[in-house]
């Protein structure tokens, strides 16, 4: 068996960033708004997160990019593990 080696977050990351507060919408604003309850199994079906609106700047700060790392800091998700984009 491989063992997987131990690494610290800040030798994999460049930044370590909550994300934004809004309110989840069904209305299609053409952003998703992604929860941690929408990681299902190790996956998302992102046809079912749910839209939100949200200012310009925290759309270009906060914008998930494939290679992020999304994981939750608190909550019953809390013990599953990290969510690679």
């Amino acid at each position: 068996m491989t063992k997987w080696p131990t690494k610290l977050l800040s030798e994999l990351s460049s930044t370590v960033d909550y994300g934004v507060t809004a309110s989840a919408t069904q209305e299609d604003t053409g952003v998703r708004f992604l929860r941690i309850t929408d990681r299902q199994d190790g996956t998302v079906d992102w046809n079912t997160v749910p839209f939100c609106k949200c200012a310009p700047k925290s759309i270009a700060e906060k914008e998930l990019k494939s290679g992020d790392i999304v994981f939750a800091r608190t909550g019953a998700t809390t013990p599953k593990p990290p969510l690679p984009l």
